[in-house]
């Protein structure tokens, strides 16, 4: 009879169910195939009918199949997938994957700056202050001393000299104060200037005191000038006690014009003068005048 046949050959006593894949309408002796493609939901299939459509990779359906003769298998939905014939369901796409349309065999990898957890649709940008490279299923926080200002990046950057960032998952770095300097890109902690030095916001490098000023602390934004009439004998002076009263009228001091132990001050010498404070050397008198023994003048010049 129908889904029936007689594999038993000639003298056979009773009929056999079709196969799956094949199907019998009855009166003849042996299964037919189904078409190529097709396939049956079970054995002892009567009809052509009942070979439906085997689902191809991107599809599914009961058991595999067509719900019924000549209509389609269902497709995979955005996010899933299947890459096996005859399947019955769709599988996620796994983490950092992602399918925007239906009837997926595979899914691509996220692109770098993008993450996605399982069966995404679409892959997601990475925040500000994070990174990722291709095919990630979470983004990474910048490291200390980098930044990413802007999302979906695939790399965080260096922060400039003068500037720090002092945590993880920063969107910008921030500068230096005053008194405090980053003097190479990436770092994460300003470091300090110290006494006889100074700086302003977001510098790269302590500036040295001038001469003539001094800084005792640390961390300073700014130096302190010498009272009236002294000076320091160099720059970079860290105390107060440091500025020393300016060599006098009629006398020099070749450092800066200031006595020190090494040099203290000294006076002119005949022929030559010095008429103001902190004169570093003598000058020679004009023609026609002469200084006398001792320094030009009382540090009037040279008379006539």
């Amino acid at each position: 009879g129908a889904g029936f046949d007689t594999r038993g050959g000639e003298g056979a006593t009773a009929c056999e169910e079709c196969l799956v894949g094949t199907y019998s309408p009855g009166g003849q002796g042996l299964c037919s195939s189904c078409p190529l493609g097709t396939s049956t939901a079970g054995n002892g299939s009567q009809s052509l009918g009942y070979c439906w459509d085997i689902c191809v990779e991107g599809q599914f359906g009961d058991l595999g199949l067509a719900p019924g003769f000549g209509q389609d298998c269902a497709q995979c939905s955005p996010g899933t997938y299947t890459d096996t014939r005859s399947a019955t369901g769709c599988l996620e796409c796994p983490v950092g994957t992602s399918s925007n349309q239906n009837g997926t065999t595979l899914c691509g990898d996220c692109a770098p700056g993008l993450f996605s957890a399982a069966g995404a649709a679409v892959c997601s940008s990475c925040a500000q202050g994070k990174y990722s490279g291709g095919g990630a299923a979470n983004c990474t926080e910048c490291d200390a001393g980098t930044f990413a200002e802007s999302q979906g990046l695939s790399a965080c950057e260096e922060c400039s000299l003068g500037e720090i960032a002092n945590r993880t998952g920063l969107a910008a770095c921030e500068q230096c104060g005053t008194g405090t300097y980053a003097g190479s890109l990436g770092m994460s902690v300003c470091e300090v200037c110290q006494p006889g030095n100074y700086s302003g916001v977001g510098q790269s490098e302590c500036q040295v005191c001038p001469v003539g000023t001094y800084q005792d602390q640390a961390r300073s934004a700014g130096c302190t000038s010498c009272p009236d009439f002294t000076s320091t004998g160099g720059a970079g002076s860290t105390s107060a006690s440091l500025c020393e009263a300016f060599c006098p009228p009629g006398t020099y001091g070749e450092e800066n014009g200031i006595p020190t132990v090494a040099s203290p001050c000294q006076p002119c010498e005949p022929g030559t003068h010095a008429p103001f404070y902190q004169t570093v050397a003598c000058a020679p008198c004009v023609r026609g005048s002469v200084a006398p023994s001792g320094g030009g003048g009382g540090g009037q010049g040279c008379p006539p």
